[in-house]
């Protein structure tokens, strides 16, 4: 019973030897050889052992020891977004608040839905839920350039039997009017410019374009 009662690291060579697994032995005196399934069992056990091993990992010069459990990773999906119901706001930051409120009201035609000392909501089409799709002007103090801001132009739907009628409107206001075609698409449309400089458009589905 010699080092019984001692922990293993302090326990002498005889005792290590007797609480050592020993082989079951054949009535030859051969060791017996363990069965197939224990065979896999130890196997198992030996490789799930090893996937929770920490494992060092050279970062900047240095060893850092990671724990690696190739079992807690989730399988990746897909995420797919919800559905948009609309575009419900364009805004812009205007340079001469009054003129492009005036255009965007007479010369476009759009209804003013809210406003304030420095912003207006105009009511492009009827929305979704008490929010309408609309176009926003800000007078934000900032200098503001067409040429170089990240907005192309704006487009406005209108119906192929106002193009002519909308044609004839912007000239006798002495606007400037580049009428262009887009067959890949079956489009008429008509560009102007508003008193910021941003290029807007009228366009039309127009089958026989």
């Amino acid at each position: 019973m010699g080092g019984a009662n001692l922990p293993l690291d302090e326990a002498g060579e005889d005792d290590r030897r007797n609480l050592s697994v020993r082989k079951p032995r054949a009535r030859d005196g051969r060791v017996a050889e363990p069965s197939a399934l224990n065979r896999l069992r130890r196997v198992g056990v030996a490789t799930v052992a090893r996937s929770r091993e920490p494992v060092n990992r050279r970062r900047g010069g240095r060893l850092s020891c990671a724990a690696v459990s190739r079992a807690d990773k989730p399988p990746t999906r897909e995420v797919v977004p919800p559905t948009v119901a609309m575009l419900g706001e364009l805004a812009l930051r205007v340079i001469d608040f009054a003129a492009m409120r005036a255009f965007y009201r007479d010369v476009v035609g759009l209804e003013v839905w809210r406003e304030g000392d420095d912003h207006v909501f105009f009511k492009v089409a009827e929305g979704v839920k008490g929010h309408p799709q609309a176009l926003v002007l800000f007078d934000r103090g900032a200098a503001v350039a067409p040429k170089t801001s990240t907005l192309d132009h704006l487009a406005f739907v209108i119906d192929l039997d106002d193009h002519d009628a909308r044609r004839s409107q912007l000239e006798r206001l002495g606007l400037r009017v580049t009428p262009k075609e887009f067959p890949f698409f079956h489009w008429r449309a008509l560009f102007i410019t508003d008193p910021d400089g941003n290029t807007v458009e009228f366009v039309c589905y127009d089958p026989s374009v």
